[in-house]
């Protein structure tokens, strides 16, 4: 769900979790030197779970299936707007697709498996917040967790 006027842009976000061995799925925009996990935004009436597996239909052509919840995540910044996002991140299970080969839909981002000891090493925003995220979904009993990045 987006609201934007001239100054704001607010968003909500489903963000998913995905796991293999010792490496995270995360996505990548060409267009941007950033990483993140898979998702994006929720649509208005959308609940959250049903908003990332569209998304990942949409980006993959992954049928998932949304896990626990993991943590949600407050993120600003300055740039031609104020933002502000609300991440929601969740476990997720692949139903249907190949993991082994997350070939993007879109023409504007990729996906790669990143280790996660390697995951501190990449541009991901917010930096000092979201490999703790990725780590603590990969762990079976974590506890969910709220972190705040307000600019």
């Amino acid at each position: 769900m987006i609201f934007q006027n001239d100054n704001i842009t607010y968003r909500n976000i489903a963000r998913g979790l995905v796991y293999q061995d010792s490496k995270v799925l995360l996505a990548k925009d060409k267009r941007q030197e950033h990483y993140f996990p898979p998702g994006g935004g929720v649509d208005f009436g959308e609940s959250i779970s049903n908003a990332l597996e569209r998304e990942l239909i949409e980006e993959l052509g992954w049928k998932v299936k949304c896990g626990d919840f993991v943590a949600c995540l407050e993120h600003s910044w300055h740039g031609k707007k104020n933002n502000f996002e609300m991440n929601f991140y969740f476990k997720m299970e692949v139903v249907d697709g190949d993991l082994n080969t997350p070939l993007s839909k879109e023409d504007h981002i990729e996906f790669h498996w990143v280790e996660l000891k390697e995951v501190e090493s990449l541009k991901i925003f917010p930096e000092e917040i979201l490999p703790k995220i990725l780590k603590a979904g990969q762990c079976n009993n974590a506890d969910s967790c709220w972190f705040t990045t307000l600019g």
